[in-house]
């Protein structure tokens, strides 16, 4: 499972409590930090941080198995968020809205080729890639 930005990385202490085979990386961490300006400092942390961009590169490298995108819609500064036909990691991807008891709005991505028993009788999609070609 791909995670970008908090609050969706906080998930991955539930998918471990709940399924230890499932693994995660987060791809985007945005800084939270105040420049001496006063202005939000939006940089993607693991660009500063090279340690753990080597560490994020190899997991993502050995990794054999589906793809899934765990996303938080619609909270401003989040990569991610509603207009989904422009971001180039749902390509080929279906999405729906996760039912959990922490945050209303966040969004599970699988491939459509694994989609139907990724959501078993969930009726919350939000986005299939291709939907709209002609």
């Amino acid at each position: 499972i791909q995670t970008y930005n908090y609050p969706t990385s906080a998930f991955f202490v539930y998918f471990a409590e709940q399924n230890p085979t499932i693994k995660g990386v987060n791809i985007f961490q945005q800084m939270y930090g105040f420049t001496q300006n006063s202005t939000i400092n939006k940089e993607d942390y693991f660009k500063i941080n090279l340690h753990w961009q080597k560490q994020r590169n190899e997991v993502i490298a050995k990794h054999k198995g589906p793809k899934l995108l765990l996303v938080a819609n619609g909270l401003d500064g989040i990569k991610l968020n509603m207009d989904f036909s422009k971001i180039e990691e749902v390509k080929g991807m279906r999405c729906h809205f996760l039912r959990n008891n922490m945050l209303s709005f966040i969004s599970l991505c699988a491939p459509k080729e694994i989609a139907d028993d990724v959501f078993v009788d969930n009726k919350l999609k939000i986005y299939e890639d291709g939907e709209n070609e002609k």
